[in-house]
């Protein structure tokens, strides 16, 4: 999946912010491969906002907005806000809409087909795993179409992170197929959330 128009503002924001001159630009573009924010796809994009909000944050020209759905707080019997992140995040990446408002619009009426709860908030806590594995099967599906290696095998900065479990190594480094993190210890894992 592309970027999208809003991830395109936000990073050129970022990039006003921290006064990276077109050199800097490019070379932190580079990084990714492309030599345009617009060739991004969408999980690259999300993953350069990442560290252009963590650079600009650390230089103190960025504050943080408040996380969204953060307003909604823990609720017995309900999905927390972590988790509505998370399956928001899923679906902003399935979703063929052009824009975030659409794509929240599609995932409303995806839940009211598939699971009869009208709004994302409403999700009890029983139906998170289930809309996660939902999300996860047409994700892999998504990627299959587009040739991107699942999430497990990636090197590097790419995948860590971002959208399931993923195997981390002490160092913190992204363990490939069949690798065992350094002396024997466990590996830390994205618990998806669950049932």
């Amino acid at each position: 999946m592309q970027i999208t128009k809003e991830q395109i503002k936000i990073i050129h924001t970022l990039k006003s912010a921290l006064r990276l001159d077109d050199e800097t630009y490019r070379a932190v573009l580079g990084a990714f491969r492309v030599t345009t924010s617009k060739d991004l796809a969408y999980l690259a994009a999300e993953e350069l906002i990442v560290l252009l909000k963590g650079r600009a944050i650390g230089e103190e020209v960025w504050r943080p907005a408040q996380k969204r759905w953060s307003d909604v707080g823990p609720r017995d019997g309900m999905a927390s806000p972590a988790q509505l992140r998370k399956i928001e995040a899923m679906w902003m990446y399935v979703s063929n809409r052009p824009t975030d408002k659409e794509k929240r619009a599609s995932l409303h009426r995806f839940l009211e087909n598939r699971f009869r709860i009208s709004r994302l908030e409403w999700l009890p806590q029983h139906y998170v795993g289930r809309v996660i594995r939902v999300l996860e099967i047409m994700i892999q599906q998504e990627r299959n179409k587009a040739n991107v290696p699942d999430i497990q095998q990636a090197d590097g900065p790419a995948g860590a992170g971002r959208g399931g479990p993923s195997k981390l190594g002490d160092s913190g480094r992204l363990l490939g197929p069949g690798e065992q993190p350094a002396h024997g210890e466990p590996c830390e894992c994205n618990a998806a959330g669950g049932d």
